[in-house]
């Protein structure tokens, strides 16, 4: 059964990679005129291609399918596999303008009978840079064709492809990381072969993370934050601290100046974090002040106003910050998890004001909002053990 287990992986991988390249066009596929007839009687190329498609589709589900012994699924997807390869040459014949339908071809083929020499490679790198070629402008075609080569264990040329997406549409940079995340891909070689952007550099973020080297990240960032980004400077500021080096994120945020009391307050709220990471309360409370005086009504100054008053003991204080910060999310429609974090920081303050009831309500809250936060859980288990109350249960 070995060989059975071996070709279930193999065949997986290559179903995989055929719904990810197939999702450009599927929701653009028309639908035929005539259902009801048969698809051989169909000469349009797009019904030929949407028939392959259904065959992919299915010869996936097969493979996933644990009801059915492993042999059976094999045999079940190879079937369905050979339709979609016939279908998707019967598609080109009609119409060979097709780039996304010969990339899904050569996947077929590939899965088929893999090349395992240069001289090989050659032939399948002309098939796919002729579909490149096809559509030499279109951002979401070159993130397909890169995906594809990136699958078959060609990353060098799935980042070529990448590239030229990424100069078209650098928002596709996220789907880009994820993929090279998953296979290996290394947070430099994608920095070498990628386009600088604000959505490339924020999403590489996970390769980073996934290598423990979250102060390196930082430095990739820091050339960028004199950019009016407010996410890249609170990513840089996360990496900094995660490393432990607030000292750095202290000596370059002070160096930082910005035009707007928008972004100076952001700067303020940030040094006022990495204070509190070493230690000094008195000083991350002076740059929680500025950040309110640069933006009053900011939830975010608000916000680490409140958690410079809890941590220099000043409850009442962060009681009062966190519901001011409240009020300012409710005016501008903050998500679920801020309103969470608040909640939390409020409760911790009435803790310790000894409002264990006003603390319970509040972390009540929280955990309504976000069932993921640990402090708010923790404390309720702690409050309800007694009476023998139940807690929420936290998100799988």
């Amino acid at each position: 059964m070995a060989w059975v287990t071996a070709g279930l992986s193999c065949a997986a991988a290559a179903g995989w990679c055929l719904v990810c390249v197939s999702a450009y066009s599927a929701a653009h596929t028309p639908e035929p005129d005539h259902t009801h007839r048969s698809v051989l009687t169909r000469p349009r190329p797009e019904d030929f291609r949407a028939a392959a498609d259904a065959h992919v589709l299915a010869a996936v589900a097969v493979l996933q399918d644990r009801a059915l012994p492993g042999t059976e699924r094999l045999d079940r997807y190879t079937r369905d596999a050979a339709v979609a390869r016939a279908l998707y040459g019967a598609s080109l014949e009609g119409c060979s303008y097709q780039p996304l339908t010969m990339a899904r071809l050569a996947a077929l083929r590939f899965e088929e009978t893999p090349p395992l020499s240069d001289a090989a490679w050659s032939d399948w790198g002309v098939t796919l840079d002729l579909a490149a070629s096809m559509a030499p402008r279109t951002a979401s075609v070159q993130v397909a064709l890169g995906e594809l080569l990136v699958r078959m264990g060609r990353p060098d040329e799935g980042l070529v492809c990448y590239a030229r997406a990424l100069r078209l549409d650098p928002t596709q940079a996220r789907r880009v990381i994820a993929v090279l995340g998953a296979f290996g891909v290394s947070p430099d070689q994608a920095m070498a072969a990628l386009p600088r952007s604000a959505p490339l550099l924020l999403a590489l973020r996970t390769l980073y993370e996934r290598d423990a080297r979250l102060g390196d990240y930082a430095d990739v960032l820091d050339p960028d934050l004199s950019s009016s980004s407010p996410e890249l400077l609170a990513t840089w500021t996360d990496a900094r601290l995660a490393a432990r080096q607030a000292d750095l994120a202290v000596r370059r945020l002070e160096r930082l100046a910005y035009a707007t009391p928008a972004q100076e307050a952001a700067r303020c709220v940030h040094l006022s974090r990495a204070y509190l990471a070493l230690g000094d309360g008195g000083a991350a409370e002076q740059w929680a002040t500025r950040a309110r005086t640069a933006a009053p009504d900011d939830a975010r100054a608000l916000e680490q106003s409140a958690q410079a008053a809890l941590a220099t003991g000043h409850f009442d204080e962060a009681r009062e910050f966190a519901r001011r910060a409240l009020a300012s999310l409710a005016r501008a429609g903050g998500s679920n998890g801020a309103r969470a974090r608040l909640y939390e920081v409020a409760g911790r303050a009435e803790e310790r004001r000894g409002r264990m009831d006003a603390a319970h309500d509040a972390y009540s809250h929280a955990l309504a909002l976000d069932p993921n936060r640990t402090t708010a859980r923790r404390r309720l288990e702690a409050m309800r053990a007694a009476a023998g109350l139940a807690v929420p249960s936290a998100t799988p």
